[in-house]
């Protein structure tokens, strides 16, 4: 079943990746900017408006490859039937591609996984094992760091240094982290102040960990 749905997705998607790739190229030549933008990771599902924007120049010339090559040949227009029905399904396959929801059907179904998902490698096995037996987790590490000595000694003594940055360059997620550091009054504070960035650098080094724990659970407020 995965073979078969890869099959059709790849001839599906192949006319669109064709052109697309053809317009990139030639954009180069021009001396233009591709387009070539990041990926927006934290974004769970694309909209139909940003398939629309991305793709209806491909669906224009899907269709008006479509009417050309039907009054051509009608037998051409056969023959070329696959290739244009990616052009013309351009927009909803970007929609399906970007989605969640779908990946998420698609995996319940056990269809397009990965050799690894089907037989998870031992190692991968045993850390899924041990974390079942583990005690339940704190909601919160840093917090769960910080109130745990032995803990915080043991994720320090096993955690890889962190390189230092080059000179005159330095990461501004460090420089940060370590103002509301000692900005916070307290703990909690702290913690709601810090950004995913902010916690793994904290979490990274062990001066930053230990001043943290030294931070009160509650605190006055800082006077005004």
């Amino acid at each position: 079943m995965s073979a078969a749905v890869e099959l059709l997705l790849s001839a599906l998607y192949a006319p669109i990746l064709m052109l697309t790739q053809s317009t990139h190229v030639f954009e180069v030549l021009l001396g233009r900017d591709s387009g070539w933008g990041a990926q927006r990771r934290a974004v769970s599902d694309s909209t139909w408006g940003d398939a629309w924007h991305s793709y209806r120049k491909h669906t224009m010339i899907g269709i008006i490859t479509a009417i050309i090559a039907w009054f051509l040949s009608p037998s051409l227009f056969a023959w070329m039937s696959p290739a244009l029905a990616g052009l013309l399904l351009s927009v909803p396959l970007s929609r399906a591609s970007g989605s969640a929801t779908l990946g998420r059907l698609l995996a319940l179904l056990g269809i397009l996984r990965t050799p690894e998902e089907a037989h998870p490698p031992r190692l991968v096995a045993r850390k899924h094992e041990l974390i079942q037996q583990a005690e339940a987790l704190p909601e919160d590490g840093l917090q769960y760091l910080a109130r745990n000595r032995d803990a915080r000694l043991a994720h320090i003594q096993s955690n890889v240094a962190r390189p230092s940055d080059p000179r005159g360059k330095p990461d501004p997620n460090v420089l940060t982290a370590e103002q509301k550091i000692n900005d916070a009054v307290n703990l909690d504070e702290l913690l709601q102040w810090l950004t995913r960035e902010e916690r793994v650098h904290v979490a990274g080094s062990a001066a930053m960990l230990h001043q943290m724990a030294g931070l009160p659970e509650l605190s006055k407020p800082p006077p005004i």
